[in-house]
């Protein structure tokens, strides 16, 4: 479980910087299914914090991901 929806913003926020990563290492075809999960998860992440600036949150998590490599 999540402490505060900062940490929950976060987890989803890497998940769909890891589908973002993909979509580029594979730019050639892109399934409809996986653009339907990334659309869902932006929806995950506005249900918890309605005020999120999800291109925000992709570039503070990106700079953490970096920070921890």
């Amino acid at each position: 479980m999540f402490k505060s929806k900062e940490d929950a913003t976060l987890a989803l926020t890497l998940v769909k910087l890891y589908f973002q990563d993909e979509i580029t290492e594979k730019a050639d075809y892109v399934p409809a299914s996986l653009t339907m999960h990334l659309d869902l998860i932006d929806k995950a992440i506005l249900y918890i914090d309605p005020n999120a600036d999800i291109d925000e949150l992709c570039r503070k998590a990106s700079e953490e991901n970096i920070r921890r490599t």
